[in-house]
């Protein structure tokens, strides 16, 4: 795809750290981009809801919906997409510094023109954390996801890092590396990089089953805290992918 500048808005509701893993019960996201880009559009909602919690358990869902809106110069005539994911996942203390998580999660992805289960995809993640100080954490994992007739083996690696009082480096390899640098307890800023996809059926077309709009993302955040536990975050990014 062609180079593209891309804005990110968030806005997301965080309850600080759950076994030093960053959580957002509640996130919006819009993405807006440049004029000549093959991506004109990309946002999502997810609510992070738990079911069953104790002093070693937690279990969640996260209902999420995305969607896509290519540019019209692409070889096919449909250019609004859609996906409606349910992830679950489980997540058990073992001792004072290690836990253990697995994720399932299954979507609907596609143009939604028809219905059929060939628009479902999923994916899971096992993943284990070891919690060596409050200032560094680290996660080793395993994920195995299917997307349309493709099957996918990821290794993953994860950090969070409290450089000095006011640098934290988060990485959740190969996905994301984010720097970021406290201004004041209310405002941060800093540098990410990410790597995101976003599959898709295609209905009712001959010569295209589904599309994979891939990106890479490097580019710089600012985050400033509204009210109480809510806030809200811009990025601005280049894409060269």
């Amino acid at each position: 795809m062609a180079r593209r500048l891309a804005v990110l808005i968030v806005i997301f509701f965080a309850i600080g750290h759950v076994w030093a893993q960053s959580h957002s019960p509640v996130a919006m996201v819009v993405e807006p981009y440049q004029k000549n880009s093959e991506i004109k559009q990309k946002g999502s909602i997810s609510v992070s809801i738990p079911i069953h919690r104790t002093d070693r358990a937690l279990f969640f869902v996260s209902p999420n919906y995305s969607y896509l809106r290519l540019s019209e110069t692409l070889p096919f005539t449909e250019n609004h997409f859609y996906r409606i994911a349910l992830p679950f996942g489980y997540q058990y203390k073992m001792n004072k510094r290690w836990y253990a998580a697995i994720f399932l999660a299954p979507a609907l992805s596609s143009d939604f023109n028809s219905f059929s289960f060939s628009y479902i995809t999923w994916l899971t993640w096992l993943r284990f954390n070891y919690h060596r100080t409050n200032q560094f954490n680290c996660s080793l994992g395993i994920l195995y996801a299917y997307r349309f007739s493709n099957y996918l083996l990821i290794p993953t690696f994860g950090c969070n890092w409290s450089i000095t009082s006011k640098f934290t480096l988060s990485t959740n390899f190969p996905f994301r590396i984010r720097l970021k640098f406290a201004l004041n307890p209310n405002m941060r800023t800093g540098f990410f990089f990410y790597n995101d996809q976003f599959y898709s059926k295609i209905t009712g077309n001959q010569n295209y089953d589904y599309i994979r709009c891939y990106e890479q993302n490097l580019g710089l955040f600012f985050d400033l805290k509204m009210i109480k536990k809510w806030w809200f975050t811009i990025e601005a990014g280049y894409s060269p992918i």
